[in-house]
C-alpha cells in the first residue's frame, strides 16, 4: 500500500519505530525488501537514485517499484533519492512516486531554497512529500 514519506514518518512516530529506507536498482532487490517488510509487518521506504540510471532507467524500474508497492501488505513509500534536477523529480512523480528528494546542496543557499520551493509546489500536485538537502 502506497504511503508518502510524511505518512510513513507519522506512522513511525506513533509506533515509536525506525523505518528502513533501501535504494534498489533491480527487480530482485525490490522483491527482497518488500518481502522482508511484509514478513516483519513493518513499513518501508524503497528508493531510486538518479545514479542508478547507469544500471537501469527510471522509466523502466520506477513503474515496477510503484506497482509492487501498491500490492504490498504493508505501508510503502516509493521515494526518489537525491534528485538534482526538477525534471527528474517530475518524471518520478508522473510515474507515481509518493516522495521525492530535491538535492540542491551544491547551489548557493538562495537558489537552493527557490528550487526547493518549486519542488514542494510540484509534489503537492501529486500528493507527494518532499525531502530537501539544503547544505553540503
Amino acid at each position: 500500500m502506497l504511503f508518502n514519506l510524511q505518512q510513513i514518518l507519522e506512522l513511525a512516530d506513533a509506533k515509536k519505530i525506525a523505518v528502513g529506507a533501501f535504494n534498489v536498482n533491480t527487480l530482485q532487490g525490490i522483491q527482497a525488501v518488500l518481502e522482508a517488510a511484509e514478513e516483519l509487518k513493518q513499513p518501508v521506504i524503497i528508493q531510486f537514485a538518479p545514479v542508478h540510471s547507469a544500471f537501469i532507467d527510471l522509466d523502466i524500474l520506477g513503474p515496477i517499484m510503484v506497482d509492487l508497492a501498491e500490492k504490498a501488505q504493508v505501508p510503502v513509500c516509493v521515494h526518489l533519492d537525491h534528485g538534482e534536477e526538477l525534471s527528474i523529480l517530475h518524471q518520478a512523480l508522473e510515474i507515481g512516486f509518493t516522495s521525492v528528494m530535491y538535492d540542491g546542496s551544491m547551489l548557493p543557499y538562495e537558489e537552493n531554497v527557490a528550487y526547493t520551493r518549486l519542488a514542494v509546489d510540484m509534489a503537492a500536485e501529486y500528493g507527494a512529500s518532499v525531502e530537501a538537502e539544503i547544505g553540503a
